[in-house]
């Protein structure tokens, strides 16, 4: 219900997209505006409240293990995602369902799932777990899409690297590890600024796809192989993985729900801002989309199997 209950929500809110894009409610380029709004003011402040939970020195050993899971996970994507890179022959929109599985949608859909279904246990473990990941999804994204900005030389990569988004890593830790807290009215701030992040991406997501006709998108299927890659092979495959690892069991069912949820509702930003290609901007969307409404399905039954095979 709480799978279900969510893609609801994001249905709703990218369906708002659609309409200012059909509708023409706000000012031409708006979503090239609302895509900076988001990369360098929403995003940095989402990551610094997803670090606002305590620290415990119970937890530093598991903290270790999810780390190295982490990068193992990452690693086994990206090389499940490559696999589509070249089938799709090395194309921008290979390129978009690389990146669309290695980066599942961990923090608007993740988070409430995980604390749903494991709690405040899981929802730390989920936390400790997407730090890598993190790194990757923030700046790493320009790279996996084939950013112009790459031939800029050293210094511009690193420029890139060290985006507003992994600055708030970086504070984020500061932060979680010190046991440090922000001022009130500072703290409360950016909760509100971090809470519209997710909800922003999914207009910013509709209203790439109101630039299309639905009945075009479902002639032009390409970036629906996102479908096939994030939320059926992806976690099998960790499932499968994970069978081989000493976790916990709270452990394994955390990162197998995390495996199958739907493809980040960043990724339209990303294209946006790192590709001029907009035809891959509409297919990004798409896959969002498609990949999401699949997830109120995939999810449940995921989360059902995993209660009863680790029961």
């Amino acid at each position: 219900m709480v799978a279900f209950n969510l893609a609801m929500q994001l249905a709703i809110l990218m369906f708002v997209g659609v309409v200012i894009q059909v509708k023409h409610i706000m000012p031409k380029d708006f979503d090239v505006s609302l895509t900076k709004f988001i990369m360098n003011i929403a995003l940095p402040a989402l990551v610094i409240k997803i670090f606002s939970v305590p620290f415990s020195p119970d937890e530093l050993k598991n903290s270790f293990v999810l780390l190295l899971i982490s990068l193992t996970v990452c690693f086994v994507l990206f090389l499940l995602g490559t696999i589509f890179y070249l089938f799709m022959g090395k194309d921008n929109t290979g390129r978009l369902i690389r990146l669309g599985t290695m980066l599942p949608n961990f923090s608007f859909i993740g988070i409430p799932i995980i604390e749903g279904l494991y709690g405040s246990q899981g929802l730390f473990y989920l936390t400790i777990f997407t730090l890598p990941v993190r790194v990757i999804y923030y700046g790493g994204s320009g790279f996996l899409l084939g950013s112009k900005k790459e031939s800029n030389g050293f210094y511009a990569s690193v420029k890139e690297f060290f985006s507003p988004p992994v600055i708030a890593i970086v504070i984020g830790l500061f932060l979680y590890f010190t046991g440090l807290s922000l001022p009130a009215p500072l703290e409360s701030a950016i909760s509100s600024l971090g809470s519209s992040a997710s909800p922003l991406g999914m207009i910013l997501a509709g209203m790439m796809l109101g630039k299309q006709k639905f009945t075009e998108m479902l002639r032009k299927p390409r970036a629906l192989i996102m479908v096939i890659s994030r939320n059926i092979l992806s976690p099998i495959l960790i499932f499968c993985l994970m069978l081989l690892l000493p976790v916990n069991d709270m452990m394994f069912k955390v990162i197998v729900i995390y495996s199958a949820l739907p493809c980040a509702s960043m990724i339209s930003a990303f294209a946006i801002q790192y590709v001029n290609d907009e035809t891959l901007w509409i297919e990004a969307s798409e896959a969002i989309f498609v990949t999401t409404m699949l997830s109120v399905i995939t999810i449940p039954i995921w989360a059902t199997f995993l209660d009863k095979f680790l029961a």
